[in-house]
């Protein structure tokens, strides 16, 4: 963008002139009837706002006041575009101890229901996937395009007759975790803490929680961290003091047992043949054998089966143990709605889990995404920072002066106006490329003010008093001001209305807020920018007569009291 400006630069102060000069004489031709009569009622409003200030300044308050009410507030900000993509995903659950019989008859009931509502709900094509080695299984089901409209009618529908009668099956509708900016909306939320079995079990409980509040389709706990059935075998501390023995030696005793002990390698001739000593497989085959395993007591000097010192405990092992930050992680995936935004969903879930005690040690993370939504958001404030920052100096120093600057930059909080009231009429989310937008807008929005307050300086120069040098300077400046402005909004017409996009993330909203801005922009401008103009030069004097009253001499500042007084 910055190259094409210089090149737009160089064609206008070269090749323009220049061209005129060769395609035909230069005719100055009479503006048009609408033109003429939109100038004279533009002059009489301004000279009545420059003329009534109080009244121009409460109908400034109150633009700045209803736009920080209803649309500031009702505008979603989001960190995701809804994209383009119409699927949605379909989660299920399948029992550990299921067969491939029994996997397959599961999978072939969640795919007929989606055969039988195929027309009622428009979906084009299905897929399921179920690995022999998961214990989830996931479909996704993509819509027909005309049907993108009703995808939050038909994932309702879903919701509703989704098969729940089959046994050991949960089943939830949901976002593909991977969909970005292409339309789907989850929220993962991390529980922090040292014990897995506790952690599963607050998981749990904070994905129940969150399935009760409005706005969510679903939440699941990832099942890869579940793996199979194991025997624990909890020693008894007291049984092992009793017979001075260590949860150790009882350890090594049942590793030698069941996976037996590396001895020194055996030569034999010119080969050197491994050595394992172990149990026999009759020894270690179920259960009860194993608690027969003798253990050597020091204090008693006999032989003490290994049932006496310990119980026997079967539960789930850990499939997979995640670690973030040094601590034990477990991590909940939230399905949002797609009018539901990243903040508010964390609010969601704030309020889900409000009430839940936490044991010592264990926390509840926002998750990643919250993070880096906060992230973005704060850089692209400092980038809309930098840019006003940059076009506040550089104004400055080609006008040399501070008042001017200041009076042109308000033009962009006008063109932020209308950005949001342009977001808010058009039901659009403030995503990413809104907030190009805006910054896009720093650096447009100002030529207006430029070119009006350029004019204004010229005439006060020639002596024309500050009010008609105003009311001129907008006479004759509406025309070019105009035609920018509306080739502008035009060109980004087809941008505003269209539905391209790049990776999924759609070019709408950038066209929208431009043209909301540029429009509500260039109308402020021309009305208020020469109100604000008239009262930071009022300042101004009113500076310069005071810090002139500071430096006098005390002896004629008395006189200048001495004259003021009757």
């Amino acid at each position: 963008m910055i190259f094409a400006l210089a090149a737009s630069l160089v064609v206008a102060l070269i090749f323009a002139p220049l061209a005129t000069r060769y395609i035909g004489r230069a005719q100055v031709k009479a503006d048009a009837r609408w033109l003429a009569w939109l100038t004279d009622r533009y002059t009489r409003f301004l000279s009545w706002i420059l003329n009534n200030r109080a009244d121009a300044t409460f109908a400034l308050l109150a633009v700045i006041l209803l736009t920080a009410i209803i649309p500031m507030r009702s505008v979603e900000c989001v960190d995701e575009g809804d994209g383009n993509i119409n699927d949605f995903m379909v989660r299920f659950s399948v029992p550990r101890q299921a067969d491939i019989h029994r996997r397959d008859q599961i999978v072939r009931v969640f795919e007929d229901f989606v055969a039988n509502h195929r027309e009622e709900w428009g979906v084009r094509v299905y897929r399921t996937r179920l690995r022999d080695n998961e214990f989830q299984g996931r479909m996704w089901v993509y819509l027909l395009p005309e049907n993108s409209k009703d995808r939050e009618k038909v994932i309702e529908a879903f919701k509703e007759k989704l098969p729940d009668d089959i046994p050991g099956v949960e089943s939830a509708v949901g976002w593909h975790e991977d969909l970005g900016a292409t339309g789907g909306n989850t929220l993962a939320v991390t529980l922090h803490g040292e014990d897995m079995g506790t952690l599963r079990g607050l998981a749990g409980e904070v994905a129940r929680r969150a399935r009760t509040m409005d706005g969510v389709l679903g939440a699941h706990v990832d099942l890869s961290i579940e793996g199979a059935d194991e025997i624990h075998l909890v020693v008894n501390r007291e049984q092992l003091e009793r017979y001075g023995l260590s949860a150790r030696s009882v350890g090594q005793t049942v590793s030698y047992a069941m996976r037996g002990s590396r001895l020194p390698e055996m030569t034999m001739g010119e080969r050197e043949v491994e050595v394992i000593s172990r149990f026999e497989e009759a020894d270690r085959e179920d259960i009860d054998t194993l608690r027969d395993f003798p253990l050597w007591s020091p204090t008693s000097g006999q032989i003490v089966p290994l049932r006496a010192v310990t119980d026997v405990r079967i539960s789930k092992g850990p499939g997979a143990i995640r670690r973030q930050d040094r601590r034990t992680a477990v991590e909940v995936t939230v399905d949002l709605a797609k009018d539901v935004s990243v903040m508010r969903g964390v609010a969601l879930i704030e309020a889900a889990t409000a009430d839940m005690v936490f044991p010592r040690g264990y926390s509840l993370d926002q998750g990643d995404r919250a993070r880096e939504y906060e992230e973005d958001s704060e850089a692209e404030l400092l980038a809309l920072v930098l840019s006003i920052t940059f076009v506040f100096l550089l104004m400055g120093v080609l006008f040399e002066s501070f008042v001017l600057p200041l009076c042109i930059i308000t033009t962009v909080p006008m063109a932020m106006f209308g950005a949001w009231w342009g977001l808010y009429i058009t039901g659009t989310t403030m995503d990413i490329m809104a907030g190009v937008g805006l910054v896009i807008l720093v650096g447009v929005v100002v030529n207006n003010g430029i070119v009006l307050l350029d004019l204004v300086t010229q005439l006060r120069a020639e002596g024309m008093p500050r009010t008609e040098a105003l009311v001129t300077a907008g006479r004759r400046r509406i025309r070019p001001i105009l035609m920018t402005a509306l080739t502008t909004i035009c060109g980004l017409i087809p941008m505003a209305v269209g539905s391209s996009s790049f990776i999924g993330i759609p070019y709408a909203p950038l066209g929208r807020t431009v043209m909301s801005g540029m429009a509500a922009g260039t109308v402020l401008t021309l009305l208020f920018v020469p109100f604000l103009y008239t009262i930071l030069d009022d300042l101004r004097v009113g500076a310069r007569r005071w810090l002139a009253y500071i430096r006098m001499r005390p002896e004629r500042r008395a006189a200048e009291v001495v004259k003021e007084v009757p």
